[in-house]
């Protein structure tokens, strides 16, 4: 791995407590070539260094910190300063850092307290203050550090209202396809007891025809009986793939198809088997309807042919199911002692019309 990956993967204090120590080998190793005020050269140096391992913990007070060992090497004359570099930088790099890592509004109070502190060092200088010095003080000492620091400061904000955002917007796909996942989940339990609903009562009827005709007709009482097993048979089947998705983990859900007025037809004869007399006509071409029509459709022929069923032997039974244009609706219909009546329209364009009878 590089050498600045390994450096960029570090944390922020230890990065800081590396630059300090680095710095402070180079300022002291720089200090060796002083022949006066040795030792105080070598505490101030060590004062500047200690500033930098500290500068993101107490940007401001590292700030200040540093700026007296800087004048303070300043004031020590060409003797001094004609060995030491290191420090300079130091502090220019202090003035940048006060103004990127300052949580406080006050932040702006140092570009004044660093621009003093830059005449007071140029003024204990023997060559005294020039405007020359004015304007590189102002300029390259102060505003362009601090101008720096701010921007950077306003780009990581940003950049970390956007990984934040980001990360919003992640929960809430994930919460959102947790909730598709349940109201899936809730609708395969609708199907679930429709399933059960219908083909025990089509097991039931059966049964009670078998019994019937078990001592007169054991031809028919036969048939009656193998209907009973094969509709059992297809509940099952279907339990077993409803059952099957609910058990499934959330990633492998496998959204079951919805009932649809194309399985009318598997609908009737169910029905005729269970000795309802059914006929089921269409009208035009077969075109593709909206799904939560579509479904509705479906389960209104089914209550209607579940009725009918429950009905029969009373009454002679009958159901009915159309859809009508421009305004989808159905209407159906059931005789015997019982009735199923719903409707739903939603906005469409012209399509054919599909019945049952």
């Amino acid at each position: 791995m590089p050498l600045v990956h390994r450096l960029r993967r570090l944390d922020p204090r230890r990065l800081d407590l590396l630059v300090a120590v680095v710095a402070g080998v180079e300022m002291q190793l720089e200090a060796l070539f002083v022949r006066e005020h040795q030792v105080a050269v070598h505490l101030l140096v060590l004062v500047l260094a200690g500033c930098l391992a500290l500068r993101r913990r107490f940007p401001l007070t590292a700030f200040l910190f540093t700026m007296v060992p800087f004048v303070g090497v300043q004031a020590s004359g060409p003797a001094v300063t004609d060995h030491l570099f290191v420090p300079l930088f130091v502090a220019i790099f202090m003035c940048y850092s006060a103004a990127a890592n300052s949580d406080s509004r006050w932040w702006w109070v140092t570009a004044p307290i660093a621009l003093g502190f830059g005449l007071l060092a140029e003024a204990l200088d023997d060559d005294g203050i020039l405007v020359a010095d004015v304007l590189w003080l102002t300029l390259f000492f102060v505003a362009a550090p601090m101008v720096t620091g701010r921007l950077i400061r306003h780009r990581s904000q940003l950049q970390r209202a956007l990984r934040e955002k980001a990360a919003r917007l992640e929960r809430e796909r994930a919460d959102r396809a947790e909730r598709a996942v349940a109201d899936e989940r809730a609708r395969i339990a609708g199907d679930l007891h429709d399933i059960v609903a219908h083909a025990l009562t089509e097991m039931t009827l059966q049964a009670t025809a078998a019994g019937r005709l078990a001592g007169r007709k054991p031809d028919l009482a036969r048939q009656a009986f193998c209907a009973v097993e094969d509709r059992g048979r297809d509940a099952l089947g279907e339990l077993r793939r409803l059952l099957g998705v609910l058990r499934a983990e959330d990633e492998e859900l496998a959204l079951a198809p919805q009932p649809s007025l194309r399985h009318l037809d598997a609908l009737v004869r169910r029905a005729g088997a269970a000795g309802l007399p059914v006929t089921m006509s269409i009208e035009g071409d077969e075109v593709e309807l909206p799904a939560g029509i579509d479904v509705t459709g479906y389960r209104v022929v089914q209550e209607a042919l579940n009725g009918a069923l429950r009905a029969h032997g009373r009454t002679a039974p009958r159901c009915a199911c159309a859809t009508r244009r421009p305004r989808w609706s159905w209407r159906s219909t059931t005789t015997g002692g019982c009735s199923a009546t719903a409707r739903r329209s939603a906005c469409a364009s012209a399509s054919p019309s599909t019945a049952a009878s």
